[in-house]
């Protein structure tokens, strides 16, 4: 059984590593294939379900309404994924990824012979999604959230689906032995943990209310926030910061601020000064090293200033910025720790 195990826990290790490298991989492939770079990526979506197309026809001769049922399931979800979600070629590309790596997973468990042959598969393939949308935070070129998490969910599913059809189970038992009760508390475990540490890093933050900027949130709870703009301030008042390099740890600060310069001047540019003068607030107020020392666009001129200032005036009311472009959850960071753990604890409880 661990033998079986290698090839997919490659799988899911180069998935994770690789993906800082997914732009540059992509780039690469289109300079050097330029003519045919949506060909070669259409091929590397679409071939995996064609050959499970031509395996149904060869090992399929049993039970066949059930496993071309559930082929066609697969199918039908694939299809909704690509169109109803209107998804990249890159979101389609993680599809079959997840759907393939899944499929490893099973072929490894499906001797288990019980609930746990479908079972550990997925959680497996969830954590990996889980670990690959974590690790991308903390990469300058990628970015992990939920929504790509749920989208790689979707291949995990219609992988799956195809590992039972082709090959069923040998064997099944009901209820799920003791054996195997362990291994799905522990799998089970380890999917709510994944996401819990994910919901952490990436999408648990802090709603700061100013008198004059108005409300935004932030990764940065208000204490953080000031300790790290004085240290931003002091640091690139003699190192002007660059640009960070594909390999290197992302620096959320100045990420947060260039969300917060690229919504002012868009909303400057479409004739919402309010909107564009408060979200200069909050830079002033709260990231006021990004506009001393980051790129030319980010701080105003005294005269654009002041016109954005005067035109601004006569608008009045609570402003609530808009420009992160990912959800932050101002959750109660101990009951959102407390909620797992006994979430955890049920899991364990019902598996014993």
């Amino acid at each position: 059984m661990r033998g079986r195990l290698i090839l997919p826990v490659a799988a899911a290790s180069l998935i994770v590593v690789a993906s800082p490298f997914i732009g540059e991989i992509r780039t690469a492939v289109e300079r050097t294939f330029p003519g045919q770079y949506l060909a070669l990526v259409l091929a590397a979506i679409v071939m995996p379900a064609v050959l499970a197309a031509a395996l149904a026809l060869v090992r399929i001769r049993d039970r066949r309404p059930l496993r071309y049922g559930l082929l066609a399931a697969a199918a039908a979800i694939a299809t909704v994924y690509a169109t109803v979600m209107q998804t990249t070629r890159i979101e389609q590309f993680h599809f079959t990824e997840y759907g393939v790596l899944t499929l490893l997973f099973y072929r490894a468990w499906r001797a288990r012979g019980d609930a746990s042959a479908i079972v550990l598969p997925i959680c497996a393939s969830v954590v990996t999604g889980f670990v690959d949308e974590g690790f991308q935070w903390f990469v300058p070129s990628r970015v992990g959230e939920m929504r790509d998490v749920v989208l790689n969910g979707v291949g995990i599913t219609c992988g799956v689906l195809v590992g039972v059809a082709l090959a069923p189970p040998e064997r099944t038992a009901a209820p799920v032995p003791t054996k195997s009760r362990r291994p799905l508390a522990v799998a089970a475990s380890g999917v709510i943990a994944a996401a819990a540490l994910f919901l952490q890093l990436v999408h648990l933050g802090y709603e700061i209310r100013h008198s004059e900027a108005g409300t935004f949130r932030t990764r940065f709870d208000p204490a953080a926030l000031g300790r790290v703009s004085t240290e931003r301030a002091e640091r690139w008042r003699r190192d002007r910061p660059a640009p960070q390099p594909l390999i290197s740890r992302e620096d959320h600060y100045l990420s947060e601020a260039l969300f917060h310069v690229q919504w002012r001047n868009q909303m400057a540019s479409t004739g919402d000064h309010w909107s564009a003068w408060k979200e200069n607030l909050i830079l002033e107020n709260f990231y006021a090293p990004v506009l001393e020392w980051g790129s030319p666009e980010s701080k105003w001129p005294a005269d654009q200033r002041d016109a954005m200032e005067a035109a601004a005036a006569k608008d009045a009311g609570s402003y609530v910025s808009a420009a992160y472009p990912f959800p932050i959850y101002d959750w109660n960071r101990t009951w959102f720790w407390g909620g797992v753990i006994a979430v955890v604890s049920l899991v364990w409880w019902a598996c014993r």
